[in-house]
C-alpha cells in the first residue's frame, strides 16, 4: 500500500504540474496544446496513466488508513481519536490552498473524514454498504443519463479561469486574492462536493474491514474475479477516454456536448476499477521484488505523503508563479512532464535519505502530528 500511495503521488505531481503551467482547465487535458510528438506522448501519459488513477488511489487508501489507525480502539473512541488528526489536516489544507496550490485536495479529504468517514469506521457493515450503494447509484445514474441522453454537437470556447489563472499574476497579493477564489471553487467545493471522492474513501473503509481484502494482498492474484472484471472495465474506460478525449474532451477550452458527456462516464468509471488492478500489481511486485530500489523509493514516498505533496507545491510555485521564476504558460506538455518527474525523484531521494533512512519523521508528518496532538488535547 505504501508503494501504491507513492505511485499515486507521482501521478499527482504530473497532473498538478500541468495545472501550474496553464491553469485548471488544461491541468489534466490539453490535447489541443500538444503540438509536437514529445508533447503528445506526455499528454497521453498524463491522461491515460495518471489522471483519474492517482487521486482515487489516495482517497481509497485514506479510507483504509482510517481503519488501520483505529483498529485497537473501542468503537466509542474512534470518532474522538480521528477528530484531532483531521481537524489538523483541514487547517493544513486550507493554508496550502490559500498560499500555494488553489487545487488543494487535503481540505476536502479532511471534510469527508470529519463529516462521514470517522463515524463510518464504527458503523456496521450493512450501514457502510447502504451508504456506498446510495453514492454509487447517484453518481452513475446521473452520469449515465447525461452520457446517453446528450446528443448535442461539440461546442468549445475559451475558459476564463484557464486564461487568467492566479499563477499568471505578476503581483503576489493579486495572485493570492485570485488564488483564494480558485481554491474555493476548484479545490474546496470542487472536491468536497464530488460524490466520487466520498465513495472512494468509504470504499476504502469497507474493504479494510474485510478479511478477504487483506488475504488478497497477502496472496495477490491477477486471476481473482474482482481483479479480472476490474481490468476488463478499465480497458474499456481507458479506450473510451482515448476515443472521446481525442474527439474533443481533451481540450484546454471549455468544451460541452455529447462527446464530453460520454467521456465523463468513462472518466467516472476509471477511478473505481483502477484500484483493484493497481493494488494487486503493487502487492505482487512487493512479493516478487521486495528489495527493488524503485519499489523501495515509492514505499518511502508513500510513508511521507504530506511532505511529498506540500514539497511538490512549493517547488512548482517557485518555478511557475510569475512572482518567482515565471515559467507559467511558457512550457510545452513534455517540458512540464519532465519537470514533474525530476521534482518527484529529487523530493523522494531527499525524504528517503534525509529522514526515513535515518529513522526521522519527515517535516510534513511531524507538523501534522504536532497539530493533531493540540486538537486532541483541546477536545
Amino acid at each position: 500500500m505504501d508503494a501504491a500511495r507513492g505511485f499515486a503521488l507521482l501521478g499527482v505531481a504530473v497532473v498538478n504540474a500541468h495545472a501550474f503551467n496553464i491553469g485548471f482547465a488544461g491541468g489534466n487535458y490539453a490535447w489541443d496544446r500538444a503540438l509536437t510528438a514529445p508533447d503528445r506522448v506526455a499528454e497521453l501519459l498524463s491522461n491515460l496513466v495518471f489522471a483519474h488513477r492517482s487521486f482515487p488511489m489516495l482517497a481509497f487508501l485514506l479510507g483504509v488508513g482510517l481503519v488501520l489507525q483505529t483498529r485497537t480502539l473501542a468503537r466509542p473512541e474512534v470518532s474522538s481519536a480521528l477528530f484531532g488528526r483531521y481537524m489538523a489536516l483541514l487547517l493544513v489544507g486550507v493554508a496550502h490552498g490559500l498560499l500555494l496550490w488553489p487545487g488543494d485536495i487535503l481540505a476536502a479529504y479532511a471534510i469527508i473524514v470529519l463529516t462521514l468517514a470517522r463515524y463510518a469506521v464504527a458503523w456496521s457493515g450493512t450501514a457502510v454498504k447502504l451508504v456506498l450503494g446510495v453514492l454509487f447509484t447517484a453518481t452513475f445514474a446521473t452520469t449515465t443519463y447525461w452520457a446517453f441522453g446528450d446528443q448535442s454537437p461539440l461546442r468549445c470556447g475559451p475558459d476564463a479561469m484557464s486564461m487568467e489563472a492566479s499563477f499568471a499574476q505578476g503581483n503576489w497579493l493579486t495572485a493570492r486574492g485570485q488564488g483564494a477564489a480558485e481554491f474555493l471553487i476548484n479545490g474546496l467545493l470542487g472536491h468536497a462536493l464530488n460524490p466520487v471522492f466520498w465513495a472512494l474513501v468509504l470504499l476504502g473503509v469497507w474493504c479494510a474491514r474485510s478479511a478477504a481484502f487483506w488475504q488478497h494482498l497477502r496472496q495477490p492474484s491477477f486471476f481473482h474475479p474482482v481483479v479480472l472484471a476490474s481490468a476488463a472495465v478499465l480497458a474499456w474506460s481507458t479506450a473510451a477516454e482515448w476515443t472521446f478525449g481525442r474527439a474533443g474532451a481533451w481540450s484546454s477550452l471549455g468544451c460541452q456536448g455529447g462527446v464530453v458527456s460520454q467521456f465523463l462516464l468513462a472518466e467516472t468509471t476509471t477511478p473505481f476499477v483502477c484500484i483493484p488492478v493497481l493494488l494487486t500489481l503493487f502487492a505482487w511486485l512487493a512479493q516478487r521484488y521486495p528489495r527493488a530500489p524503485a519499489l523501495m523509493r515509492l514505499m518511502a514516498v508513500g510513508r511521507a505523503p504530506l511532505t511529498m505533496f506540500l514539497g511538490q507545491s512549493i517547488v512548482f510555485s517557485v518555478l511557475f508563479s510569475q512572482t518567482f521564476l515565471g515559467l507559467h504558460g511558457h512550457l510545452g506538455r513534455a517540458g512540464v512532464l519532465l519537470i514533474a518527474l525530476l521534482t518527484f525523484m529529487l523530493l523522494a531521494a531527499w525524504i528517503d535519505y534525509r529522514y526515513l533512512g535515518r529513522g526521522r519523521v519527515p517535516p510534513g508528518e511531524r507538523l501534522w502530528r504536532a497539530m493533531a496532538r493540540r486538537f486532541s488535547r483541546s477536545r
